[in-house]
């Protein structure tokens, strides 16, 4: 399982390989499946310090496991 969180300064995000929980002071939590292809965003605004080796890496893992929990 990939378990990512950041504090931001206007939010906290939570990435599994599975969902993105996105909290904001004072609104309604946004909860909802991680789309094809986000990752790579999300890792860049979140500002996660991967080689580029590691990142195409664990792109192809989230992929690996998205595509056996669906398969």
């Amino acid at each position: 399982m990939l378990m990512l969180t950041r504090h931001l300064p206007d939010r906290h995000v939570a990435v599994t390989h599975e969902t993105v929980t996105v909290r904001r002071p004072g609104r309604t939590t946004e909860h909802r499946e991680l789309r094809d292809g986000e990752l790579g965003d999300l890792l860049d605004e979140l500002d996660v310090p991967l080689t580029a080796d590691e990142r195409t890496g664990l792109i192809a893992k989230v992929r690996e496991l998205r595509s056996r929990a669906s398969g």
